[in-house]
């Protein structure tokens, strides 16, 4: 079951379209993450937006980092991101030709770039909603506490009994 499972994610997301928002996503988070000003610039606006309060975002409240072999990562990274999408662009006014003078980096170069994209948002507020189910079904047996272990079968009688 988790091997179909696994091909009908492979194929949703391995689609060049959902690649490039997943790699945007990544490069916005990484960039940010990195930069002490576009932190310290991001962190000011979600506060004036009152994006920080734990309980009330169960508990993401800041961007994600998406690892390559844990799926509800990625899609925490691209909740993470859609969420912060005001506090982007609010960011974004201020301090734009901070992000793009001639002392920006290539990285927030590419970061302003992404959240300039109408496509970027638009995008990834279609891909978001599709990757839901499957985080579900990833998350499923955890909060169910329920075990995907299978017992090896020492011969095939074993399997029938």
């Amino acid at each position: 079951m988790m091997h179909g499972f696994a091909l009908i994610m492979g194929s949703v997301f391995g689609h060049s379209w959902a690649v490039n928002i997943l790699k945007q996503c990544q490069k916005l988070v990484t960039v940010t993450k990195a930069s002490h000003k576009l932190r310290h610039w991001l962190r000011t606006e979600m506060d004036l937006l009152k994006l920080s309060d734990p309980v009330l975002y169960k508990g993401l409240t800041w961007l994600v980092v998406a690892a390559t072999t844990r799926f509800s990562s990625t899609y925490n990274c691209m909740l993470s991101v859609l969420r912060l999408q005001q506090a982007f662009n609010n960011m974004l006014q201020k301090h734009e030709a901070e992000l793009t003078g001639s002392k920006a980096t290539a990285g927030q170069t590419a970061a302003v770039k992404i959240i300039k994209s109408k496509f970027f948002w638009r995008d990834l507020d279609i891909l978001t909603p599709i990757a839901k189910p499957f985080n579900q079904a990833c998350n499923l047996p955890h909060y169910h506490g329920i075990s995907l272990y299978v017992r090896p079968v020492k011969n095939m009688s074993d399997s029938f009994s």
